[in-house]
């Protein structure tokens, strides 16, 4: 009896297994588990219930796109890492290596969510390079001569080249989060939410 019961034991855990194959280093499928339960205990920590996403749309308050407050975090975990490979240690204990490495995973992926939630809002369908992160962006290309709008959030000091110079530069570049403009003799980057830049005259 035991023999027969061992042998339909057999058999139904290689039917089971056939029907739920993943291919892959096993420990991979433990570790997306463990980043669940990672994910779970620091969500209530940090977000509660109303909101998963509450904390990292806190950085709003800081006029922040929530990506990009994403993205300032993997940077600090990716230097964290990057000075572990120079030094070969880590004088911190209690955050080892494989914390840091597990916290950028959770992080890529809740920026992945905050991309799909972007795109969502402003109708796109797959092309996640199309989402605006920084509000519109100036539809320049190098060399446009063009006229500045200033906000209250300019800088000073492009305050200080515009007053100088009529309000009026030349495009450079647009490097995605931020866009480079010269003004007189002054190379600045600046953000789409810190000045306008309008068609300059013709």
């Amino acid at each position: 009896m035991l023999v027969m019961l061992n042998k339909v034991f057999v058999e139904e855990s290689k039917m089971l297994n056939e029907t739920n194959t993943q291919y892959g280093h096993p420990d991979f499928y433990k570790l997306l588990d463990q980043m669940a339960e990672l994910h779970s205990k620091k969500n209530h920590d940090y977000a509660g219930t109303s909101d998963p996403l509450k904390n990292l749309r806190a950085c709003t308050r800081l006029e922040l796109d929530p990506f990009i407050g994403v993205m300032v975090r993997l940077q600090d975990k990716w230097s964290r890492i990057e000075e572990f490979v120079k030094s070969k240690t880590l004088l911190v204990k209690n955050e080892s290596v494989e914390d840091t490495l597990m916290d950028n995973a959770v992080y890529s992926l809740l920026a992945i969510i905050l991309l799909r939630e972007q795109k969502s809002a402003d109708g796109l369908t797959d092309d996640y390079n199309a989402v605006e992160i920084d509000g519109p962006k100036p539809k320049f290309k190098a060399g446009d001569e063009v006229c500045v709008n200033l906000h209250h959030d300019t800088p000073s000091s492009i305050k200080k080249a515009c007053k100088d110079t009529s309000n009026k530069g030349v495009y450079i570049e647009d490097a995605g989060v931020v866009h480079a403009i010269k003004i007189g003799t002054e190379e600045f980057w600046f953000r789409s939410e810190e000045i306008t830049i309008v068609e300059g005259d013709k």
